[in-house]
């Protein structure tokens, strides 16, 4: 069964854990059994990124920008617009409005 909702990151290191992630599936009513987690990390090949976040077939990716993703997060969303242009993105976290789009 396609999960509905991805919530995804891309976190500094390995060794730090998306708190926002965790806090968004804790906390989203009947949605959490349709949702899920995907982290990764900086320096990760965002084309592969996107394939493991369709791989689920989600009808909206969650991602949480922070100062250090904006820009290959603005990445991720332009490959999942050319890749998957049904799936919706939604964009949250203290960076989110960083630059301008």
């Amino acid at each position: 069964m396609p999960t509905a909702i991805v919530l995804a990151t891309l976190n500094a290191r390995d060794a730090h854990v998306s708190l926002a992630l965790g806090y968004r599936r804790a906390n989203p009513g009947p949605l959490r059994e349709v949702s899920m987690p995907c982290e990764f990390v900086l320096g990760a090949t965002l084309e592969e990124v996107v394939e493991q976040v369709l791989v689920e077939q989600p009808r909206i990716v969650g991602l949480s920008v922070y100062i250090w993703n904006v820009a290959p997060l603005r990445r991720v969303v332009a490959l999942l617009e050319d890749g998957a242009p049904d799936v919706v993105a939604v964009l949250g976290g203290p960076e989110v409005s960083h630059g301008g789009g």
